[in-house]
C-alpha cells in the first residue's frame, strides 16, 4: 500500500516520503493530505506516536430530532356535553362488544370449534367428499395473508395443483382455497 502510494504519478508533487516499512509523512497539513489520499482512492490512517488513530472518515449520520417541550399545565374539566358525549360512545362500545360476544357464541355452537386435520387427512377428506358426497357441504378452517384462521363452510367443486374451487357460503361467490392455508376439515 505504501508502495502504491510513493509511485502513483498523481501524488508526485505532493512529497510523501517513506520513513518506515509502513510509515509516510508529508510537508501537508493532516486534514489535506488525508483529503488528497481519500480523493486518489486510498483510505489512510492517521496515527500518533503510540499508534492511537487521530482522523478517520467521517461517519454521516442523522442527526437526532430534538424533543418537544413537556407542557406542564392546569387540566381542563370537561363539560357537560363532553361527558355526555363520552359515555354514549363507551355504551354504545359496550352493547356493540356484547352483540358481538353473543353472535360469536351462537356461531360457535352452531358449527362447533374450527376443525383440525393434518394435510394428508384434508386431502383425503376432500378428495372422498368430492366423489362420494358432493351435495354436502363442509366446514374448513382457512388461514388468510395474516395468518388469522376463520371458520368457513363451503360447497367443495373441484380439487387440483394444491387448491380447492369452493363455492363460499358467507360470500356467495366460488372461490380458491388453497389447500396449505386450510387448517382443518369437518363434514356438516
Amino acid at each position: 500500500m505504501i508502495a502504491s502510494i510513493i509511485g502513483d504519478k498523481k501524488l508526485e508533487g505532493l512529497g510523501f516520503r517513506k520513513i518506515a516499512s509502513e510509515v509516510i509523512i508529508c510537508d501537508l497539513e493532516v486534514d489535506d493530505a488525508v483529503n488528497i489520499l481519500r480523493n486518489a482512492g486510498y483510505l489512510p490512517a492517521v496515527e500518533d506516536s503510540k499508534g492511537i488513530l487521530l482522523t478517520g472518515p467521517r461517519i454521516m449520520r442523522a442527526q437526532t430530532k430534538a424533543r418537544p417541550p413537556r407542557i406542564i399545565g392546569e387540566i381542563d374539566l370537561p363539560d357537560e356535553i363532553a361527558l355526555n358525549g363520552a359515555l354514549r360512545t363507551l355504551r354504545t362500545g359496550e352493547k356493540s362488544s356484547h352483540r358481538q360476544s353473543t353472535l360469536r357464541n351462537i356461531t360457535a355452537s352452531a358449527l362447533g370449534e374450527l376443525p383440525r386435520t393434518t394435510a394428508n387427512e384434508t386431502l383425503e377428506i376432500l378428495s372422498h367428499h368430492l366423489t362420494h358426497s358432493a351435495d354436502k357441504s363442509l366446514s374448513i378452517g382457512y388461514a388468510d395473508n395474516n395468518g388469522l384462521i376463520s371458520h368457513r363452510i363451503i360447497d367443495p367443486l373441484k380439487l387440483s395443483a394444491g387448491s380447492l374451487l369452493a363455492r363460499d357460503h358467507a360470500t356467495g361467490e366460488i372461490t380458491t382455497f388453497r389447500i396449505a392455508r386450510i387448517t382443518g376439515v369437518a363434514s356438516l
